[in-house]
């Protein structure tokens, strides 16, 4: 009598095996009729497992007719998926043997023969129609000798099926159904027509025969995951995960090197030395080691992928995740420290598993010279690619393998000053211009270069353009943004040394008249210094324009002695009042830009006004704001003006103006998160307000200013009109 517990174990994996398998059918399953026959199938098999558990474990649970109704189900569902195979093989008609009503007639016929015998052998209680192992002292009844028979008309249907299959398809049929033909021919079919044939010879069933069935069958899992994926046009479109599949045969790789590892060092521990145990352990250690560093290993994961991918897919690649991880890995989600043309050339290996590779960029002078590479040091030598390979390839956009394709003297170059180097992949935009070329070294993995590896990097060669087009782009864009910040610099600095100059030509003038006071003298000199100190600092801004930030050297000042230094310059306090209403307002600003702010209205409100008319300077608050006002009694102008054309660029009422000094100040304040504004009509004279958003005294600026404007106030300017 044969040990139970075998029985339930083998039956066990079979039906775990065979219900993953459905449930995988099931959630691909697209609705077509070859769906559901593998569908059925799978969950016949797997229902069928847990009924010989299920008997062989509680005989008493369920009624005596049920195991040979499992076999009969189990054994005709399998038949009927095959003839759903053959009727789409066939579109019909069957070119030779069974046709598809035939075939569903005789898979009818069987299985209404077999639930016949079944319900006869329960009508007339003989023993079990299918004897198990050890019990083959029963008498074979009639019953029992129909349902051998039965068996084994069943399996060579189903053998009659597989070959009808293979015989009507064609090159792409037989492509897609050779592993399921392989799967039910040999592992269910033929073995069931070896268990019973030699059950109906010896009159019993063979006990080792019968345990293993249940393995035997759960062999042929493989093969039917693959039909599954591969015959889309036939059933239905199944996704299996490419990982899981890998995943798995990891899996299965490392359980077979583990089981032999533990025979040898049960081997090496049985051969009865003292030693023998200490070996047994070293051994095991040594190989679990060895098989973390293979798994460890990118060569050995990439054999591993593309043995499954050979095998189990129809299409080499997973799209969906090369994209996906083609998209991390360019835009730099997962790396945000790699520049974007060593992420390009990442992008464009992996799919391929390359491990380094390089990029050549155009230049103005249509050379393509080395713009980036990756983990391959010896591109080095390489600079530039000969400029022959840059016209072949605007000739001829397309992937060369410079290990299979015919190529040209300067290719040949190329391949021979590379070491490694597999394939060029020109880099070109949809517009076909050409930005350059990528070189990607040998495989992880040998491997030829097929028309889905070249259609794939055709797409990633073009979306690689795009992004370096953008970085192109987005790099001029920057230099024009500098240069035009450049250029607006020079203009402001034009205007304040218009302003120098015209103070410096009015100290001229005055000097025919004042050149031998003594008084004149020191405030000429003065005033020449501060000019050199104004020039000076305005040279700084200009080349801090570059920073892109108006404020980017603002800090806490206080407002009155700012204020105060810039009316003494403008001509003494006889022509520029200040009238601080609020004392100890500090604001955070830049303070030679602010300085320059000042000038410019003090300039021309003075032009504005009548010589005894003065100008007022009011430090006041507004709220949270520093207010700081400048009024003169001039002309005025009207509200069009002020709206239209007092802040437009370039736009100036003065002979020999620039039409930059009300649109410099504003510019200044605004980057200072202020505003200015400017009321006034005709007659009346005009008001500009500026507001700042109030700061904190600043100890380290706020003494320097002040002593600033201390230095000179004891003396006047007499050159001033």
């Amino acid at each position: 009598m044969h040990d139970p517990g075998i029985a339930i174990w083998t039956h066990a994996a079979a039906a775990l095996g065979f219900g993953v398998l459905w449930l995988v059918l099931l959630l691909g399953w697209g609705g077509q009729r070859a769906g559901v026959g593998l569908l059925l199938a799978a969950g016949g098999t797997a229902a069928w497992a847990g009924v010989v558990i299920a008997e062989t474990a509680r005989p008493d649970l369920l009624p005596a007719w049920s195991l040979p109704v499992a076999e009969v189900v189990r054994s005709s569902l399998w038949l009927l998926a095959l003839g759903v195979i053959l009727e789409l093989v066939t579109g019909g008609g069957g070119r030779r043997g069974f046709g598809r009503h035939r075939a569903y007639l005789i898979v009818a016929a069987l299985f209404t023969a077999g639930l016949g015998l079944v319900a006869w052998q329960s009508w007339t209680a003989q023993p079990a129609p299918l004897p198990l192992p050890g019990e083959g002292t029963h008498p074979f009844a009639a019953v029992t000798l129909g349902f051998m028979i039965w068996a084994i008309a069943a399996a060579v249907a189903g053998l009659l099926l597989v070959e009808n299959i293979f015989s009507a398809g064609d090159r792409n049929t037989r492509w897609a159904t050779k592993h399921l033909l392989i799967g039910a021919g040999g592992a269910i079919f033929a073995y069931d027509l070896f268990l019973y044939s030699d059950g109906l010879l010896l009159r019993q069933l063979g006990e080792v025969a019968y345990l293993s069935r249940p393995l035997v069958n759960a062999v042929a899992l493989p093969l039917l995951l693959v039909s599954a994926v591969r015959v889309r046009g036939l059933s239905f479109d199944v996704s299996i995960s490419r990982d899981f599949v890998l995943h798995t045969w990891t899996l299965m790789i490392c359980g077979a090197y583990l089981i032999a590892i533990a025979l040898s060092g049960y081997l090496v521990r049985e051969i009865g030395l003292s030693w023998g145990p200490m070996l047994q352990l070293a051994w095991l250690s040594a190989a679990l080691i060895g098989l973390a560093a293979l798994l460890a290993s990118n060569q050995m994961r990439a054999r591993l992928r593309s043995l499954a991918e050979r095998y189990f897919f129809s299409f080499h690649y997973d799209y969906r995740k090369e994209w996906l991880r083609f998209v991390r890995t360019i835009s730099g989600q997962d790396d945000e420290v790699t520049p974007l043309y060593e992420r390009a050339i990442r992008s464009m290996a992996e799919p391929l598993n390359c491990s380094s590779g390089c990029l050549y960029l155009t230049d103005r002078s249509q050379t393509l010279y080395l713009a980036a590479r990756h983990f391959w040091r010896s591109a080095l030598v390489m600079l530039a690619l000969p400029g022959e390979v840059g016209e072949e390839l605007r000739q001829k956009p397309e992937v060369v393998d410079l290990r299979r394709d015919p190529l040209s003297p300067a290719l040949e170059q190329v391949r021979k000053a590379l070491p490694g180097a597999w394939l060029l992949v020109p880099i070109s935009t949809v517009h076909g211009k050409q930005l350059g070329a990528m070189v990607l070294a040998n495989p992880r993995v040998p491997k030829a270069l097929t028309w889905e590896d070249r259609a794939l990097l055709a797409v990633l060669a073009d979306q690689v353009a795009s992004f370096i087009a953008e970085e192109q782009t987005t790099r001029a864009l920057l230099e024009a943004q500098r240069f035009q910040r450049i250029s607006k610099g020079f203009s402001f600095v034009a205007h304040d040394l218009k302003n120098v100059t015209s103070q410096l030509s009015v100290m001229l003038q005055q000097a025919k008249k004042h050149g031998s006071n003594p008084e004149f003298q020191a405030d000429v000199l003065e005033t020449v210094a501060l000019s050199v100190e104004k020039m000076r600092s305005t040279l700084v801004r200009l080349n801090q324009v570059d920073a892109d930030a108006p404020d980017a050297a603002a800090h806490q000042v206080e407002l009155a002695p700012i204020v105060e230094e810039a009316a003494r310059r403008r001509g003494g306090r006889d022509r520029v009042l200040v009238v601080a209403e609020v004392q100890g307002i500090h604001v955070s600003v830049e303070p030679t830009g602010f300085t320059a702010v000042l000038d410019n209205l003090l300039v021309n409100a003075a032009e504005a006004s009548a010589d005894a008319q003065p100008v007022v300077l009011r430090i006041g608050r507004d709220g949270d704001r520093a207010l700081l006002r400048v009024e003169d009694q001039g002309c005025g102008m009207t509200e069009e003006f002020v709206r239209k054309q007092l802040f437009q660029p370039f736009a100036s009422t003065k002979p020999g103006g620039f039409g930059l000094g009300m649109y410099q100040c504003r510019e200044l304040v605004e980057g200072w998160s202020g505003t200015l504004e400017v009321a006034s009509s005709p007659g009346a004279g005009t008001v500009v307000s500026i507001r700042l958003p109030l700061g904190q005294a600043d100890t380290s600026a706020a003494p320097r200013i002040q002593a600033q404007a201390d230095s000179g106030s004891a003396r006047g300017n007499l050159f001033h009109p």
